[in-house]
């Protein structure tokens, strides 16, 4: 029995942990500009997004765990942003996924999550290396 509860109580601390990070459909390379931001010329506007933290080419967000909402395909939670401009204050981030799978960060920026761009890329390679082959 007792093997049981320490059990259910180690389970449950490690959803806790886990509740804190950013969830994982957020997480990933997102190119800004549509598809664009995702291939080498655009590498700058590049936002990578782990379970701590968001990057830019400009500045970090590391998630302090505060104030966090997660309801379906959005995320709101208290970061600490290092970088251009940074005046030590904590700043809420909002991301959003949208219907059609973009990255709407604070209502502001919309993102192409870049595995899909690459796979795009692929794809187009391919199509032009089938087209050569049949001339």
């Amino acid at each position: 029995m007792k093997k049981l509860i320490l059990a259910t109580l180690l389970t449950g601390a490690t959803h806790m942990a886990s509740a804190s990070d950013i969830p994982a459909q957020f997480q990933g390379e997102w190119g800004e500009n549509g598809s664009n931001g995702c291939s080498d010329e655009y590498r700058a506007n590049l936002v990578t997004i782990d379970a701590k933290t968001i990057a830019h080419s400009y500045g970090t967000y590391t998630l302090k765990g505060r104030n966090k909402t997660s309801m379906g395909g959005t995320f709101s939670a208290n970061f600490n942003y290092e970088g251009e401009e940074a005046d030590g204050t904590d700043v809420t981030v909002s991301l959003r996924l949208t219907d059609k799978g973009k990255l709407l960060m604070d209502d502001e920026q919309l993102y192409s999550k870049c595995e899909d761009y690459e796979i795009a890329q692929r794809k187009e390679a391919i199509k032009t290396r089938e087209l050569k082959q049949n001339m």
